[in-house]
């Protein structure tokens, strides 16, 4: 079963039906029909929070959070060891929190 990372521009994409969402759509048709595992970081889910309390408001953020509670992906906390290699990414290369954190998941070859 392929493992597929979802990042908050992907998701917000998808709830917003901009460009893009019809591919976020169909992978998530795909993983109801357990074809593929789909998978969010606690830091996306944070991404999307704060992005849409800047850009809309809080409840509508709020209604973001439960949607992405009902959609066939996988939430994913981050354990010590993913503190220490995100923190060393981020250390070492100018990329965001988050794509430290995809980086990690990516390169340690458990998603795609």
């Amino acid at each position: 079963m392929t493992k597929y990372v979802l990042d908050s521009s992907a998701l917000l994409a998808y709830i917003e039906n901009e460009k893009g969402s019809e591919k976020i759509d169909n992978l998530l048709i795909e993983a109801l029909d357990k074809k593929h595992e789909l998978l969010i970081s606690v830091i996306s889910c944070i991404e999307i929070f704060y992005i849409t309390c800047q850009e809309q408001n809080k409840t509508i953020a709020k209604d973001r959070l439960e949607l992405l509670n009902d959609l066939p992906i996988i939430q994913h906390s981050i354990s010590y060891h993913d503190v220490l290699t995100i923190g060393e990414l981020k250390a070492l290369y100018a990329m965001s929190f988050a794509d430290c954190w995809f980086s990690k998941k990516t390169f340690s070859g458990t998603c795609t």
